[in-house]
């Protein structure tokens, strides 16, 4: 499921050249503009939207004054004149059938993973890691999601004004770059994250101007998303074809999908092992396609001693993070090797 560029330039009544292409090396379709959106005397084809094969979409102007357009901008002059971007989206994920015709296996030997290196890459040092499953249980109320939302804050904020630097968390845990986050969640109304998310931006430029790369799911008018699980493969890909979307309508990537609460979208006994297993194999499969890091945030025992249900969430995670009640909230990481 593809956006529909091509019924979007018609319904807008842009003239363009349909054109099978590469750019970059990558096969895609090329649409040659019959003048550019931002200047009228770009003529000749000179500006021109593309469109990968995996649905990715490209703005590109070859004249100086605009080099610097992207598809966001492009997107932007569109919105101006009326377009509707939901309109051009397909309606229906993939059904399971289609999906499950699909086989995308091929398979390595020992010597090629030796002889290709797996760079590490850390998120959070010592905290959180690029493609590592995270888990962050606790029992209620002690802040399982006002955590989640401040580490996406100041992964957004991130920055290294010596000034002002924004590059440790809790003056500890060091981040190396700035990071875009999609929130999918069923507990926090719109009213409760508008409060949490001003409080924590009081006095706190840098964090408040970097909101526009924060995201979250919303549903009915409020950002709440509930009746789906990740064992139900439609859902999945409905979801990796969301967090595309998303990417394009805001010329950015999606690094991290922090899911609240696991229980919410567990598509069965939070105990049997089985049923659990499937649905964080959904949580993998989902991250895989859309190459983002997952954490989930997850119920904890009434003792605050462990996390609740199967140990197919424990065999799971390659990092827990337990969260206590201590004259405050402390975080103690149980990263795993």
């Amino acid at each position: 499921m593809r956006f529909d560029i091509e019924r979007c330039l018609n319904d807008a009544e842009i003239s363009y050249e349909k054109i099978s292409h590469k750019y970059k090396n990558q096969p895609c379709t090329k649409f040659a503009l019959d003048h550019c959106f931002f200047d009228a005397a770009h003529i000749n084809n000179d500006a021109c939207i593309f469109q990968y094969e995996n649905g990715n979409i490209a703005f590109k102007c070859f004249h100086e004054s605009c080099k610097n357009k992207t598809w966001k901008d492009a997107r932007n002059y569109l919105t101006e004149k009326g377009i509707k971007f939901e309109k051009y989206w397909p309606n229906k994920p993939i059904n399971n059938t289609s999906i499950a015709g699909k086989r995308d296996i091929s398979y390595l030997s020992f010597q090629e993973i030796y002889d290709n290196p797996v760079e590490i890459e850390p998120i959070v040092e010592g905290f959180i890691y690029k493609d590592d499953s995270t888990l962050i249980h606790a029992p209620g109320g002690v802040g399982k999601s006002m955590l989640a939302m401040y580490l996406a804050l100041f992964l957004a904020a991130f920055n290294t004004n010596p000034e002002e630097p924004m590059d440790k968390i809790f003056d500890t845990f060091s981040v190396s770059k700035q990071r875009a986050t999609l929130f999918i969640q069923a507990e926090n109304s719109k009213t409760s994250m508008y409060t949490r998310i001003t409080t924590m931006c009081i006095g706190i430029p840098a964090l408040e101007n970097r909101l526009n790369r924060l995201f979250v799911l919303s549903q009915y008018g409020d950002t709440t998303i509930t009746g789906e699980n990740f064992s139900d493969r439609a859902f999945c890909q409905y979801l990796v074809e969301k967090i595309i979307m998303i990417e394009n309508e805001r010329d950015l990537k999606i690094d991290l999908l922090i899911i609240d609460p696991l229980i919410s979208y567990h598509g069965g006994n939070e105990n049997d092992s089985v049923e659990s297993r499937k649905t964080v194999d959904g949580i993998t499969w989902v991250c895989s396609q859309a190459k983002c890091t997952p954490i989930v945030i997850h119920h904890g025992t009434k003792d605050g001693k462990n996390y609740r249900g199967s140990s197919a969430f424990f065999d799971w995670a390659r990092s827990m993070i337990s969260l206590k009640e201590e004259y405050g909230i402390s975080v103690q990481d149980e990263k795993k090797v």
